[in-house]
């Protein structure tokens, strides 16, 4: 009872939180081992009930202050020192410690000390061990506090998915870098926001993360942001699947849209020239690398050229360097336009481009490249407001020449190549291969030669006479070009004329022969007065066709030489023509006007169709001679033949047969209803002295005719609807003489009237004309004037007016000819023995 009330009422102290912690755990210790002394003493000192003392301080360590011990230490040796002289066996029960009651009390002491050094150890212990968790919990506390901050306010996108990739949380960084809500985001698969080009690579990456733990390297793809663009991202994954906390996978997106555009720019710089945006060397070798690698997988040729301008550092110290520039930006963007599309063109400094030419069929189309490359640099450069021109030498090597080549050994054997053009006298274009330089340089040579054949006057016109099968008559020439060679003779069109068009020679070779031909056959037509007057024709090439100068090249040849236009015919082959229907159409269309004739050379060994053919506004096709050749042996031929003159027949137009050779070859033709025809049968090509001398036999005279009275002319009306038309003919007929114009009529209604109240001696009657045409007052004005003669004047193929029954007109002349040329077939109408229908 004694115990308890000290514990009692030093329980009831030690509650009181007014005294503070520290003497609340006095009073409490205090208690504690009084109440134990009391027990001891109550016990009579058993040895036993002293363990109770260290019950006391172990409870005492829950304090876990050092003043509890020293108070139960001192209780204990003051207690047990005093009561132990005065009441020696209410403290101990065995002699020793009644003999020496202190000694004891120490030894008590002691043990109560050791036991409470033990506590206290505990203790300070327990205490740092519970530091070190508050410690480790407040900086969890701090971490976790840095990371939330951190993921809401970082720049890059913090996701969380779940194994199937449906996103579970993202950071609200998603707004700024993609432009969503966290809540448009959240539920949705990833896969959504991925560029389709990229989803593969996407895909692998995450399947790769999610099988394990090993880190997976970062990938880099195009988002899909809100506004419909694309930003570049680079994602790092997490797999924290199987950790208890996340069960998700982590990845960190960073916006690297900016980075990537710098490094397309860096990248561009390091590789591509920065004057002319071209590769650079480094790029070009290594695109050259490449080919090579396809072509040993493709077995493809490929091939280099290297081009050097010529003389470019004369230009750049006599303009300037800025200029130097200029040029060389236009160069580049003409190489670049002149080369195929899978073609690469460099620039490696200075003056030297480099073109590489994968999947040639063959050397020479590295040499047709090569030449259209030195054909784009033909025209003017614009510099600084001056005109200047510029040329380049050019070496080729192709991998035809040079098994187990390297991109190396291909550029050093082009660059030495073009080094033998400049040493060849520069603007040449020279080939690495040994094969193909003996070839090159003989292409060469011609390509000189020709130049210097143009400037020398070496080139001669050859004519071949086309004649009418009906009496061999001839009724016109085809200019032929011949090349008399001081050295080499007299050299075949075949050998250089394709070098004329691959080098653009073509053009001064083509102005060259169109004005001669007409200033010949001008000459003969004037001197020749009694003859019927010949018609030529002029090849035009595919350059020619293409030549914005075209229409003007042939008005000055027709003013120049003063022939009429009507009787200059003008021939493209069938080929040229259907290389771009559209612009082809244009310029015969140009040339049409000037009153020129078309023809289709060749006609039968292209492509061409009778949908465009009726959209060119030809005048005759010429039967090429490969299926004339055979007329008599093949029946193919004979058929191809007869079709072509039946198309020429239900077209309006002409047909004139080449190369016949044989007379059964011209019978056979005659019997198809070919009319023209040209070959070695009636004469081979001739120079125009030697051909002179064939006039008496191929091109007969016109019988004189009975002379007319000089005092009377010949009484005409005109009749067409276009009032400046009939202006245009009475001033002719008036200049010319011997013809007057006794009426005019704008209707068939009008030149019925006029010709029935004039009985004129001609009628020029017009086809078409409003209410009733020309062709319906045809027989309506012969009852009226049986004896005048009609002549029809028409802008329609003559052959479609016979086919509609004009044979009652005494001519039918085609509009084109001009007035000065009717007047003259007028007058030979009427000086003639006979009509022509």
């Amino acid at each position: 009872m004694t115990d308890t009330t000290v514990i009692a009422v030093a329980a009831f102290f030690a509650s009181q939180k007014s005294l503070g912690r520290k003497w609340q755990s006095v009073v409490a210790a205090f208690g504690l081992v009084a109440a134990s002394g009391v027990f001891v003493h109550l016990s009579g000192g058993v040895v036993e009930v002293h363990f109770h003392y260290f019950v006391v301080v172990v409870i005492l360590s829950l304090y876990e202050d050092w003043i509890p011990f020293l108070v139960a230490i001192s209780f204990v040796v003051i207690e047990h020192g005093a009561m132990g002289v005065i009441s020696p066996r209410s403290v101990y029960d065995h002699q020793a410690a009644l003999n020496n009651p202190w000694k004891w009390a120490l030894i008590h002491g002691g043990f109560v000390l050791a036991e409470s050094v033990a506590c206290l150890v505990a203790w300070r212990k327990n205490e740092d061990t519970r530091v070190d968790l508050q410690q480790s919990l407040h900086s969890l506390s701090e971490s976790e506090e840095r990371f939330r901050s951190l993921v809401q306010n970082a720049s890059d996108i913090a996701l969380l998915c779940d194994r199937d990739a449906h996103i579970l949380y993202v950071s609200p960084s998603v707004k700024r870098v993609l432009g969503y809500d966290a809540e448009e985001v959240i539920g949705r698969a990833r896969w959504t926001f991925i560029h389709p080009d990229d989803l593969e690579l996407a895909i692998a990456a995450w399947e790769a993360g999610i099988t394990s733990t090993d880190p997976v390297a970062p990938i880099e793809y195009r988002a899909k942001h809100a506004d419909g663009s694309w930003r570049w991202v680079e994602v790092i994954l997490g797999n924290l699947l199987d950790e208890p906390a996340v069960q998700g996978v982590v990845l960190n997106i960073r916006d690297i849209t900016e980075r990537k555009t710098a490094e397309e720019a860096m990248l561009h710089q390091a590789f591509h020239d920065a004057l002319t945006g071209l590769p650079n060397r480094a790029l070009f070798l290594d695109r050259l690398g490449q080919a090579l690698t396809r072509r040993g997988r493709h077995d493809s040729l490929t091939a280099v050229l290297f081009l050097d301008l010529d003389r470019f550092k004369w230009i750049n110290d006599s303009l300037g360097h800025a200029a130097g520039d200029q040029l060389l930006v236009q160069v580049a963007a003409r190489l670049t336009a002149a080369t195929r599309s899978g073609d690469s063109v460099a620039r490696f400094g200075g003056d030297e481009f480099v073109v590489l030419c994968e999947e040639l069929e063959g050397d020479w189309e590295a040499r047709a490249i090569a030449e259209r490359l030195d054909a784009a640099l033909g025209d003017h450069f614009c510099v600084e407001g001056r005109d200047m021109t510029v040329t380049a030498s050019i070496g080729i090597v192709t991998t035809a020449s040079a098994s187990g080549a390297t991109a190396d050994s291909l550029l050093r054997d082009a660059d030495a190549a073009m080094y033998r053009a400049k040493e060849r006298g520069r603007d040449r274009i020279e080939s690495f291969q040994g094969g193909m330089r003996a070839l090159a340089l003989e292409r060469l040579e011609v390509e000189a030669d020709l130049r210097r054949a143009l400037e020398r006057g070496e080139l001669r016109v050859f004519y071949q006479p086309i004649v009418r099968l009906s009496g061999a008559a001839m009724l016109g020439v085809e200019a032929l070009v011949r090349w008399e060679h001081p050295e080499r003779g007299l050299v075949s069109p075949a050998e250089f004329i394709p070098v004329a068009e691959e080098t653009g020679l073509i053009q001064p070779l083509g102005a060259f022969v169109l004005r001669e031909a007409c200033r010949q056959v001008s000459a003969w037509n004037r001197g020749n007065s009694d003859r019927p007057p010949l018609s030529v024709s002029v090849n035009l090439s595919a350059r020619q066709m293409s030549a914005a100068d075209l229409t003007r090249l042939v008005l000055t040849a027709l003013n120049e030489s003063g022939i009429e236009p009507g009787l200059l015919c003008l021939e493209i082959t069938e080929s040229v023509l259907m290389e771009d229907v559209g612009a082809s159409r244009n310029v015969l269309q140009s040339l049409k006007e000037l009153g020129v004739r078309l023809g289709i050379d060749d006609f039968g060994t292209g492509y061409s169709s009778l949908l465009y053919l009726r959209r060119f506004p030809v005048d005759f096709l010429k039967v090429d001679r490969s299926f004339v050749s055979g007329l008599g042996q093949n029946s193919e031929d004979g058929a191809i033949v007869a079709g072509v003159l039946g198309l020429a027949h239900a077209l309006g137009v002409e047909a004139i047969a080449e190369g016949v050779e044989q007379p059964e070859q011209a019978d056979k033709l005659a019997v198809l209803g070919c009319e023209l025809a040209q070959g070695f049968l009636w004469s081979k090509p001739l120079a125009p002295a030697e051909l002179e001398t064939t006039f008496e036999r191929l091109w007969p005279r016109v019988p004189a005719a009975p002379a007319r009275d000089p005092g009377v002319p010949i009484r005409v009306v005109l009749a067409d609807d276009r009032p400046e038309l009939r202006a245009a003919v009475r001033l002719a007929l008036e200049l010319a003489g011997g013809f007057e114009v006794v009426g005019e009529a704008g209707t068939g209604t009008d030149a019925i009237t006029v010709a029935r109240d004039q009985q004129p001696d001609l009628v020029l009657l017009d086809v078409l004309m409003p209410g009733m045409t020309g062709l319906e007052a045809l027989p309506h004005i012969s009852n009226a004037a049986p004896d005048s003669k009609v002549v029809i004047l028409t802008a329609i193929d003559t052959a479609v007016l016979h086919a509609d029954g004009c044979n009652e007109a005494a001519a039918t002349i085609d509009k084109a000819i001009g007035p000065s040329r009717l007047v003259q077939q007028l007058e030979e109408l009427f000086s003639a023995s006979t009509v022509r229908s």
